[in-house]
């Protein structure tokens, strides 16, 4: 299996793995939101995307939890073919 091959289903495995943002935490109505467009994969058109901090502080720690992840099977797969003299 290709090394983008293996990217690419480690990370669908990830995603699958782990539940949504916020899905845990219900925000209060006096929590402050903030707004920022971002871009959208598939579209030209940004959209805008609000959250509290709680929210955006547990997605940045979720996204680097997978990329972490992603990040270690990764390694230990070059470390697997690099053992087994493979090229890839």
């Amino acid at each position: 299996m290709t090394l983008m091959k293996s990217f690419f289903l480690i990370t669908a495995i990830l995603v699958a793995l782990n539940p949504p943002a916020g899905g845990a935490e219900k925000s209060t109505k006096h929590e402050k939101r903030v707004c920022h467009r971002e871009a959208s994969t598939g579209s030209i058109m940004p959209k805008v995307v609000c959250r509290t901090a709680a929210e955006a502080k547990a997605e940045a720690e979720r996204a680097k939890r997978e990329a972490d992840g992603a990040r270690q099977i990764q390694r230990e797969h070059m470390q697997m073919q690099t053992q087994s003299g493979s090229g890839g």
